[in-house]
């Protein structure tokens, strides 16, 4: 949760991030941002102003070490004294014609620190021939473009325009929805959103990756493209990526094939105590959905995992999966949010005791978000209505902004994503997945409402659950 304290003559003097950096829009209303008011923040990386602010003041964003974008809108008017000074991986600020009074030490010493420095070139300037910020530019000896639009800039995939139309018929290639120097955002050849990195200095780099995300991840991507071109003098590049965000949204991609299959929560339950009746016991169909996300995933090797387990039977795949990972020599740790569990739940949870698996509670501390490379989300099932309370709502949230916020942080939803409807897929607050492993069947809320955008990869795993 951002808290912004603004004072009465619309200055934003502080906030308080209680712990969240990454993107951070400034609220509507705002006239100046203050001195110091973002200073040496350690985890800064995007700033959204709003066109309501006409001063940015001196050592307003001074030495925030990871920050990498900034966008001005044309209301500003003055930039201050050390505003962006010592930002190490600033590489340029597009400054609209507004902007008449920037500071000579605005941007001081941006381009004489870190590594990425090094890779990246000079610090540049970007805006109209024969405004300030040209000028400034040549004062200062930085380099100046006119208009961002190559390069570094993120800019239109060729194959978009090849197929207008989105449909999945790509024959094994992937879409370029944008990419920049070093990321790309798209749709896999079998219709997921995807995100990827690629150090362009080192293929070889072992923190090059390529991995489903959430929907709204790449909707995200392309609204900020419609600001960022709209401010920089494309109206055009603006309304083709609406364009093509609208043609996603009514796209149905791998849903289309699920969703003739897709059952309701009912239903889903009703095949599941039949299949008990007849002979199938509950901790053993526990046990196989255990097994068909860890073999859907398949990537666990070397990596820590954090399996943040509920109270019901989605609770109890979580410690059974925790069982699983831990015999196949896997960094795990469980976290129970609840003293009670259900019958099989709690005999996997007393495997987990017995085995020496790591457990915590919120009473012993709760999850240290840096250290986790995979987080289980085995939170809420399919049966839950309504809106989460604590802690699950902070836990939904902080699962959600570390997601966001550090690459190649992935996050697995058991069964359903937590906080959403499984028939409807409404929600007020839900986990954002990259991959989301149904068990049995696909619920029809997976596919629809929420479902459709906050889902990466749906995969479904049958665990021998006879839906006739």
């Amino acid at each position: 949760m951002i808290k912004f304290f603004i004072n009465d003559d619309s200055c934003l003097w502080d906030f308080d991030s209680d712990g969240v950096g990454g993107r951070i829009t400034i609220p509507q209303g705002v006239r100046t941002i203050g001195w110091k008011a973002f200073a040496h923040h350690p985890s800064l990386f995007r700033v959204v102003i709003p066109d309501s602010v006409e001063v940015i003041e001196k050592q307003a964003f001074l030495s925030c070490a990871n920050l990498h974008e900034v966008i001005i809108p044309d209301s500003v008017k003055s930039i201050g004294f050390e505003a962006f000074s010592n930002c190490s991986c600033l590489t340029g600020v597009s400054i609209p014609e507004s902007v008449t009074d920037i500071n000579p030490y605005a941007f001081h010493m941006v381009h004489d620190f870190g590594e990425y420095r090094q890779m990246s070139g000079d610090f540049c300037i970007y805006g109209k021939r024969g405004s300030a910020a040209e000028r400034f530019a040549n004062e200062s000896s930085f380099s100046f473009r006119e208009n961002k639009s190559d390069g570094d800039c993120l800019i239109i995939g060729e194959n978009v325009y090849d197929k207008p139309d989105l449909k999945p018929d790509w024959d094994g290639n992937t879409v370029v929805i944008c990419r920049d120097e070093e990321y790309t955002w798209g749709i896999s050849a079998d219709g997921c959103p995807y995100e990827s990195y690629q150090n362009m200095n080192n293929p070889h780099d072992s923190y090059n990756y390529c991995m489903p995300v959430p929907w709204v991840d790449l909707y995200d991507r392309i609204d900020e493209l419609c600001c960022f071109f709209r401010w920089n003098g494309f109206p055009d590049w603006a309304e083709e990526y609406q364009r093509i965000k609208q043609q996603l949204k009514e796209w149905p991609g791998t849903g289309s094939a699920q969703a003739a299959s897709a059952v309701s929560v009912e239903e889903m339950r009703t095949a599941d105590r039949l299949t008990i009746e007849r002979g199938t016991p509950g901790r053993e169909l526990m046990r196989r959905a255990a097994q068909g996300v860890f073999d859907v995933y398949g990537e666990w090797d070397g990596k820590s995992v954090a399996v943040i387990c509920g109270s019901g039977n989605n609770g109890g795949d979580g410690y059974a999966l925790a069982e699983i990972l831990h015999d196949h020599g896997i960094q795990v740790t469980v976290f129970r949010i609840s003293d009670k569990f259900s019958e099989d739940g709690a005999y996997y949870y007393n495997r987990c005791i017995e085995k020496d698996i790591s457990v915590s509670t919120p009473e012993e501390g709760w999850i240290d978000y840096f250290v986790y490379d995979i987080y289980v989300d085995c939170l809420l099932g399919t049966g839950f209505r309504g809106t989460p309370h604590e802690p699950v709502v902070t836990i939904i949230r902080e699962i959600n902004e570390n997601r966001r916020r550090y690459d190649q942080r992935f996050v697995i939803s058991v069964d359903i994503n937590s906080g959403m409807n499984g028939d409807t897929g409404e929600a007020e607050l839900a986990v954002e997945s990259n991959l989301t492993v149904s068990i049995g069947s696909v619920k029809k809320g997976l596919l629809q409402g929420c479902g459709r955008e906050l889902i990466g990869k749906l995969v479904n795993v049958d665990i021998g659950i006879s839906m006739a």
